[in-house]
């Protein structure tokens, strides 16, 4: 055998050695639902809107805010994990990030935007309203009622789903603190995504104080 020959059996014994190493190491991908989310905030000082990527899987979520959206450019993204409770904001420049209980104030919120479960405080109610379409897409108008606790006002939100049954809606529309909101989903799609985005990166610092 000569030279070359050998080199090339070295080389496929190494290959048939660690490949299976690799394979258990490589995490295989997720699917998850992707959508560009755009809040509008309509108040008596005008109107103002902010705008993120938004990675949705079984279990939890990625927000990627635009890093222009009035955050003055500094980047920031949050993670959401429904099963365990939790919510990150997670802060890639400085390699830290705060990790803090996913407080019903804020898995309410998610929900009423349409992309979270209800929490199990609260009570759900659909009631139809109409058919049309949202920007070419037959769609369904909504009007979502929901209890926290007994005796206390309903409060409700006018959710556009499209007729396909997405998970996503198209739009949602809800009153807070005296301001109208209003949140609409484009580019709605599915990808395979690394599981490890949906973790905070190995080696940052955490700064929650509890």
């Amino acid at each position: 055998m000569g030279r070359g020959s050998t080199w090339r059996a070295g080389s496929l014994l190494l290959l048939a050695v660690w490949s299976p190493v690799w394979a258990e190491d490589a995490a295989p991908a997720i699917p998850a639902l992707t959508a560009e989310m755009e809040q509008q905030v309509m108040g008596a000082d005008g109107n103002a809107a902010t705008t993120a990527k938004l990675f949705l899987t079984e279990t939890g979520a990625l927000v990627e805010p635009d890093v222009g959206s009035g955050r003055a450019g500094y980047a920031e993204y949050h993670l959401y994990d429904f099963a365990g409770g939790r919510f990150y904001r997670v802060f890639p420049d400085d390699r830290i990030y705060f990790d803090l209980a996913l407080s019903l104030p804020l898995a309410l919120r998610a929900f009423i935007e349409g992309w979270a479960p209800a929490p199990k405080e609260a009570a759900v109610r659909d009631i139809p309203l109409k058919n049309d379409t949202v920007n070419g897409t037959a769609a369904r108008l909504v009007l979502v009622e929901r209890r926290l606790a007994h005796g206390r006002a309903p409060e409700y939100t006018f959710v556009w789903r499209a007729t396909d049954a997405s998970r996503l809606p198209l739009k949602v529309i809800y009153v807070q603190d005296g301001r109208t909101l209003m949140v609409s989903y484009r580019a709605l799609g599915e990808e395979s995504i690394d599981p490890a985005r949906f973790a905070v990166p190995e080696g940052f610092s955490n700064l929650s104080p509890f």
